[in-house]
């Protein structure tokens, strides 16, 4: 009889507990780890990889799930997340159909490293800038019923560059300059007479010790809201504009087309159901490539679609088709996400690249996954002049429930031709913009998908164990086999032998051409540990410690290792 009860209402719950439909998860939310764990514990693939979700769908998830059927491990994973979608942090009732929650986080954190020579940038860092704690945070969120729902998250933290941060002009970059006269410099928007500002030595991030404490105000970080959105919608979609992360598949070395090492402000438009997901998003990238703050004189957004599917309980996949679009002004005739992208033939302002995810159960509690990527392939009836240029991922996921607690384990391996997300008129590189005070925007390039981009091997063997309000630990080790390509490189060889940037790639499929290539090894750990837990107030302690050891083959040996630490506590109310 009790057991009855307890199911009734949880599946009571489950129907009715969810009065703010339309926010929106941010992709840091455990619970995206623990529907996967239920899923795979009831036997069923997990659902889209898709991310980020809205709690109405995750409720659509979460009520495909036989409560009856699961067993111990489960149901608690499963009640845990209920809980977490029902939680009210500061709820201020504005009536019967709105309210206003209130989220305060607040943190103190150190970082401590012994290589001060070669760790230069926050990405030079295991535990880098967007995954530290800030010193305050404050999330203001506002829902009415069920359809619509509007968040900004304001922090206040130590920013990414100083105004004494070293930094560079890509055009003054003599050795570049003087091979490369005729060229582009690095990214088909960004020309030399561009002056790209790019940070070449960050001196936060080469300290033997710093914590998150700005030492001046002039050092916080100006880049906010970090998360902005607006959503409205009904049941079984949902329609926002958001600055926020994106992640389209389950990669743990990265994913290809949208991955979260990069914000973006975008549209989004999902329609979800149990066995069926689409995603039509339209992502507004920067388009200014200097340091100055002069008006745009171009657009740039990356129009993407995506259709997934799960026929079976133990099958799921995803195909999506995409284009970067680049003119001086936008047109809304190529704005039909039920077009096919790839037949809007115009080289001078398209780029396509499409990909296909697929996971399977392979039998109980064991997760195969793969993902592949096509930048550029010869099609019937065209030239041989742009080099093939595509990647490919794939995963193992085992889930053991230990007790009532969690352990998975996952390896992966990842393999991408040098040309991936590289053009000469239209490419994959986007920049992002960061003001610092008195020295106006430094730029970052990157790729928009898989962060390390073409030219590539790696491999990773991961463990994580979580047990439940109390503690989630972490262990990886990675190796990352890179290339001379990267977003610097010029890719088009002339008949003189020399090379530029403004001609077709044509570097070839090539992996580690000449016997070019660099190897970095990192052990990483981390813990997440709850040192108090009530409704209204967390306090938990994050501790990392990372090992990197770097070799260069050819055309040096240079190495280098590092050591890095970081600890703090981090306290939401």
């Amino acid at each position: 009889m009790k057991k009855f009860i307890l199911s009734f209402l949880i599946m009571a719950l489950s129907v009715n507990l969810f009065a703010k439909d339309q926010q929106i998860l941010p992709l840091e939310n455990d619970i995206y780890d623990y529907i996967d764990y239920v899923y795979i514990l009831d036997s069923k693939i997990p659902p889209t990889s898709a991310k980020p979700y809205s709690i109405g769908q995750m409720k659509v998830y979460l009520n495909e799930i036989d409560y009856n059927s699961l067993n111990k491990t489960a149901r608690k994973y499963y009640n845990f997340i209920l809980e977490e979608l029902n939680k009210e942090d500061l709820d201020i009732k504005l009536d019967n159909y709105s309210s206003i929650d209130v989220e305060a986080t607040s943190g103190l954190e150190m970082y401590s490293h012994t290589n001060t020579v070669d760790t230069t940038t926050f990405r030079d860092w295991v535990y880098d800038q967007e995954d530290r704690i800030p010193l305050l945070k404050l999330n203001l969120k506002l829902s009415v019923d069920d359809i619509f729902f509007t968040t900004s998250e304001l922090q206040y933290m130590q920013g990414k560059y100083e105004p004494s941060d070293s930094s560079n002009y890509y055009v003054e970059d003599e050795d570049f300059y003087d091979t490369y006269t005729d060229g582009q410099s690095f990214g088909a928007i960004a020309t030399f007479t561009d002056s790209i500002t790019y940070s070449t030595k960050a001196e936060q991030y080469t300290k033997a010790f710093s914590t998150n404490i700005p030492s001046a105000s002039k050092y916080i970080d100006f880049d906010t809201p970090k998360r902005a959105i607006i959503a409205v919608g009904g049941k079984n979609i949902n329609f926002n504009y958001s600055r926020d992360k994106i992640n389209w598949g389950n990669s743990i070395l990265g994913n290809f087309i949208y991955d979260d090492h990069i914000k973006h402000n975008f549209l989004n438009l999902k329609v979800y159901s149990s066995n069926f997901n689409i995603n039509n998003t339209v992502a507004f990238l920067n388009t200014k490539t200097s340091s100055g703050e002069d008006p745009d004189d171009k657009i740039k957004m990356f129009l993407a679609h995506r259709l997934e599917f799960m026929p079976l309980d133990f099958f799921r996949f995803a195909v999506s088709e995409n284009v970067m679009y680049v003119d001086d002004k936008s047109n809304f005739l190529y704005f039909n996400p039920s077009y096919i992208y790839h037949n809007i033939n115009m080289r001078g302002m398209f780029n396509a690249i499409a990909s296909l995810e697929t996971e399977v159960l392979l039998f109980n509690r064991v997760n195969w996954y793969s993902q592949f990527v096509l930048d550029q392939a010869r099609a019937p009836n065209e030239d041989d002049s742009q080099s093939g240029a595509w990647g490919l991922s794939s995963g193992l996921n085992y889930i053991i429930p230990v007790k009532e607690d969690i352990l998975s384990l996952s390896v992966e391996g990842l393999y991408t031709l040098p040309c991936l997300y590289r053009r000469d008129i239209v490419d994959f590189i986007v920049f992002d913009r960061t003001f610092v005070i008195n020295q106006s925007y430094v730029i970052e390039p990157t790729f928009i998908g898989y962060e390390e981009g073409g030219d590539t091997v790696a491999f990773k063997i991961q463990a994580e164990y979580d047990k439940l309000n109390k503690f989630k630990a972490l262990l990886y080790y990675s190796l990352t086999l890179k290339g001379e390509v990267d977003i610097f490189t010029p890719l088009h060889e002339e008949n003189d032998g020399s090379y530029t940037n403004d001609g077709k790639p044509n570097y070839g499929e090539q992996i580690f051409k000449n016997g070019v290539y660099s190897a970095k090894h990192i052990i990483h750990s981390a813990l997440n540990y709850t040192m108090y837990n009530n409704n209204n107030l967390n306090i938990s302690n994050i501790t990392t410690l990372s090992y990197i050891y770097y070799q260069q083959f050819k055309p040096t040996s240079d190495t280098y290792n590092d050591f890095q630490f970081s600890t703090g506590i981090k306290i939401k109310y």
